[in-house]
């Protein structure tokens, strides 16, 4: 699989969440909650920190333990974003990070 065939502009949707957090916030502006660059690093952040836990515990299948705990706190970073949705934000604007 090449690099073009990742790209979401010939159809493909794999690792190219980075760029796509990046492009949606040079077209679209971002949040109107939050700082354009809080809302880019944080979001390339959480893209990074879940792909690096589950790739930690793919290596660590062995170690059933450590494999369940990583693989909670990287599908527990991914929920961030959509518990931050359901919050009515507005209210926490001196507040929200």
């Amino acid at each position: 699989m090449a690099v073009r065939d990742l790209d979401p502009r010939n159809g493909g949707h794999g690792v190219a969440g980075g760029p796509l957090v990046r492009w949606s916030i040079q077209d679209r502006g971002g949040s109107p909650f939050f700082a354009v660059n809080q809302f880019l690093v944080s979001n390339s952040m959480q893209l990074l920190l879940f792909a690096g836990l589950t790739g930690l515990a793919v290596t660590v299948r062995a170690n059933t333990d450590w494999h369940r705990r990583l693989m909670f706190w990287a599908f527990a970073i991914l929920t961030g974003p959509g518990l931050g949705r359901l919050l009515p934000m507005p209210f926490f604007i001196p507040y929200a990070w």
